[in-house]
C-alpha cells in the first residue's frame, strides 16, 4: 500500500511540474513552492503550497 501511495504521490508532483509560474517561467515544483503533499486513506489529496509574491492574482 504504501509503494502505490508513493507512486501516486510521484504522479501527482509530475502533474505538479507542469504548472508555470507565468513571471517566473519556472514550474512550481522546481521552485519550491510546494510545501507537502498528502493522500488520505480516502484517496483525498491535500496540496500546501506557497505564492511567489504577496501581489499574485490568485493570493
Amino acid at each position: 500500500m504504501e509503494n502505490k501511495t508513493q507512486e501516486l504521490q510521484d504522479q501527482l508532483l509530475e502533474a505538479l511540474s507542469q504548472l508555470i509560474d507565468p513571471e517566473l517561467r519556472c514550474d512550481i515544483v522546481s521552485l519550491g513552492l510546494v510545501y507537502r503533499l498528502a493522500i488520505d486513506e480516502n484517496g483525498h489529496v491535500t496540496v500546501k503550497l506557497t505564492l511567489n509574491t504577496m501581489g499574485c492574482r490568485l493570493h
